[in-house]
């Protein structure tokens, strides 16, 4: 097995989303592409490196290891899959492990600079619900979103219970979230929320995958406060997320100005908002920048409305250093109302944008998406 990862090259490194090991098949490695080992990993092997994740201590994590996973320092996260042993209808522990997942954990700076405009607007912050299938960059987007946020000045208070977001270890982040910014590492969400409320006075609270109505009613709760929550969910579209109980839920709580749903790695499939109207869609990050295409003129102009944008960003824009490219209407030349296209948000709402950037001024190497995957 460390032959094998050895072999890998270092663009394959690089783009590695997650190691997948099974007992009597080839491990594989996947990321831009799917890459096998030549020899079958032994169901002994899988035994041994699971024992070594779990710190020769299976026994004490098996509460963990109920839930179908163990966080692993760094942020990883490593699913596990073996014989369940159930008693009165509840797993108590797992056995005899045969499968095991570890998706890898990467810090994308620059990953929500493209949704900054549109997260902070108008002299406040939105909520923000993230919705996707597992593996598609939530939890990286929170993560650079907290230090998007906190390198602006706002306090914020992240709960982190699956210990994915901040990756903590000894209570110390190891991922960058952001020089104003404090980690209940750990916590469930329920109990969480409220005890970051008491303790830490947040103006932005920043949590993963909401689950069931005692979620719900904590951010319901943290939004009464006056609390920006900024938090994400299993789920393909606004469509899909209303079809699902837990999550209709959340939605009716009426917190959430913003949903942002993810149709691939990197790639946002559409923003909507509370009501369900779709307000743009197709923002990635592609050659070093983002780009934003509107379903229909009006859907762009009012994502960028909506963005607190001057109304002049254009084609330019990318010149400029913003990295933000909408049709050609919406170019300062063609829109009677706009200025020159290359202010963009990188310009004159640089600093809504948690931009510590000017007008005309090139974004870094981390902000242009120099790390292959934007998240």
């Amino acid at each position: 097995m460390k032959n094998f990862l050895l072999s890998l090259s270092n663009q394959d490194v690089e783009r590695a989303t997650e190691i997948r090991l099974r007992a009597g098949q080839k491990a594989a490695v996947t990321g831009g592409r799917r890459i096998f080992s030549q020899d079958i990993v032994p169901a002994a092997d899988i035994r041994l490196i699971a024992d070594a994740m779990l710190g020769h201590a299976i026994h004490a994590r098996q509460e963990e290891l109920r839930q179908g996973f163990v966080t692993l320092p760094g942020g990883y996260r490593a699913g596990i899959c073996g014989r369940a042993v159930v008693r009165d209808g509840s797993v108590i522990a797992m056995q005899d492990i045969s499968s095991i997942a570890i998706r890898i954990a990467r810090e994308v700076p620059g990953a929500a600079r493209a949704l900054m405009p549109l997260i902070a607007q108008e002299g406040r912050l939105s909520n923000v619900l993230i919705l996707s299938p597992p593996g598609l960059g939530k939890t990286t987007l929170l993560r650079d979103i907290a230090r998007s946020v906190s390198e602006i000045g706002y306090f914020v208070s992240i709960i982190d219970e699956r210990s994915e977001i901040a990756a903590c270890v000894q209570g110390v982040p190891s991922l960058n979230v952001g020089p104003n910014t404090d980690v209940l590492d750990g916590c469930p969400k329920a109990q969480g929320i409220p005890m970051m409320l008491r303790a830490m006075s947040p103006q932005v609270m920043i949590t993963d995958e909401l689950g069931g109505p005692a979620d719900a009613s904590a951010v319901a709760e943290a939004s009464k406060c006056g609390v920006c929550v900024i938090a994400s969910a299993h789920g393909m579209n606004f469509a899909d997320a209303r079809r699902k109980r837990m999550l209709r839920e959340v939605l009716n709580t009426g917190v959430f100005d913003l949903i942002v749903s993810l149709r691939a790695v990197g790639e946002i499939g559409a923003i909507y908002k509370e009501n369900g109207e779709k307000i743009a869609q197709d923002l990635f990050c592609r050659d070093g920048g983002h780009r934003l295409h509107g379903d229909g003129d009006q859907l762009v102009g009012e994502a960028f409305k909506k963005g607190g944008c001057a109304a002049g960003v254009g084609a330019r824009a990318r010149q400029a250093g913003s990295g933000l490219v909408v049709p050609r209407k919406y170019n300062g030349g063609d829109n009677p109302k706009g200025g020159r296209g290359g202010r963009a948000c990188g310009g004159q709402s640089g600093a809504i944008a948690g931009g510590r950037r000017d007008a005309g001024k090139p974004a870094d190497a981390a902000d242009r998406g120099d790390a292959k995957a934007c998240f």
